[in-house]
C-alpha cells in the first residue's frame, strides 16, 4: 500500500488525537518523544498522582514521606504502565512509602526486596511499573538516586 501522511507540521498541518488510539502495528518515531508532567511542592501524606496529568510527577521540598495515590489510571486488563514519581529532597530524604490505585491500596514489589531510602538533598527517581493482571494490579517498584 506504501505510506500514507496524514499531517505534516512542516506544511502548517498536524493531527491531534482525542481519547484511545489503539495501533495494531509496530509505532516508529522519527524525532523525539515529549511526555506532560506535573510539578508538586510541599506535599507529604497520600498524594494524588493524576494520570491525566502524564505519568511523570516531579516533588519539590517534599514535607514527608508520600502514599502516591494514582489516579485516572485507566488500565485495561493484560496491559502495564509506568509512573515516575520523582522527589527533588531537602536536608531530609524521604520516600514514595505506598502506592494506591484509585485509593485501593496496593503491595510494592521492591526491586532488592525492600523499600528503599532517600538521599538527602539529592534527587530521587521512583519508577512503579505497574500491570493490570485480570483485574488486579501487580506493582513493581525501584528508586535511583542522582546526588
Amino acid at each position: 500500500v506504501g505510506d500514507v501522511r496524514i499531517g505534516n507540521e512542516g506544511n502548517g498541518t498536524s493531527i491531534h488525537m482525542e481519547g484511545v488510539t489503539t495501533f495494531e502495528q509496530d509505532v516508529k518515531f522519527e524525532t523525539g518523544v515529549e511526555e506532560k508532567f506535573q510539578t508538586l511542592t510541599g506535599q507529604s501524606g497520600v498524594v494524588d498522582h493524576n494520570c491525566n496529568d502524564g505519568h511523570i510527577f516531579y516533588h519539590t521540598t517534599p514535607a514527608g514521606d508520600i502514599t502516591a495515590n494514582i489516579t485516572n489510571l485507566g488500565l485495561t486488563q493484560e496491559y502495564a504502565s509506568n509512573i515516575t514519581i520523582i522527589l527533588n529532597q531537602g536536608a531530609t530524604a524521604r520516600i514514595v512509602s505506598a502506592v494506591q490505585i484509585g485509593g485501593s491500596a496496593q503491595t510494592i514489589n521492591w526491586q532488592g526486596g525492600s523499600a528503599p531510602t532517600g538521599t538527602s538533598n539529592g534527587i530521587d527517581s521512583f519508577s512503579f511499573t505497574i500491570l493490570n493482571d485480570g483485574g488486579s494490579y501487580v506493582v513493581l517498584g525501584q528508586m535511583v538516586d542522582f546526588a
